[in-house]
């Protein structure tokens, strides 16, 4: 005999698709599977698409109790605390960490005279780390190794030439 779930019951879970493009909340059935076969959400998602083909941004997927999304009163409830959430994106931190490699890069891309190339781009003096080497070698752990490396120049206006000669020299694997 199995036993309910500590959130609600898996017979009266409901799943809410939050779409930040489309700024619209849409039902999807409740799916514990294996991810590359939930066709409810790859359905439910598929619509969601620029002209271009390109996907829109989700601002997030929420289990919901379907007994209270029903319910006029609660629907509203929850409705407002994601979007709530979902205005809170990735936190006040994570971007004001942008806002600062952002306003370094336009620092470094202003010294440099502006410059249509730029002779040190992803240069590894611009490499950006967290700067723990000691403290992970101290705790006996290897150093910081990042899945991709990312750049301070990342941030500069010069990526975005940089992007484009890529894709005129036919390289549409960027970033």
């Amino acid at each position: 005999m199995s036993s309910p779930d500590t959130f609600v019951e898996k017979q009266h879970r409901i799943r809410v698709l939050m779409c930040r493009d489309c700024r619209t909340m849409q039902t999807v059935d409740y799916f514990d599977g294996d991810p590359d076969n939930d066709l409810p959400l790859k359905a439910a998602i598929e619509p969601h698409r620029f002209p271009n083909g390109e996907a829109h941004v989700a601002d997030g997927l929420a289990v919901v109790d379907k007994r209270l999304w029903e319910d006029s009163t609660w629907r509203e409830s929850i409705v407002a605390q994601l979007n709530a959430r979902a205005a809170d994106g990735l936190g006040e931190e994570y971007y004001s960490f942008v806002d600062t490699f952002k306003d370094d890069a336009l620092k470094c891309y202003s010294k440099h005279g502006r410059p249509e190339k730029c002779h040190d781009f992803h240069a590894d003096k611009k490499k950006l780390s967290p700067g723990t080497n000691k403290a992970r070698k101290k705790a006996g752990l290897s150093k910081f190794s990042p899945v991709k490396d990312r750049y301070l120049c990342d941030f500069c206006p010069q990526k975005a030439v940089f992007d484009a000669a890529q894709v005129d020299n036919g390289i549409t694997d960027i970033d």
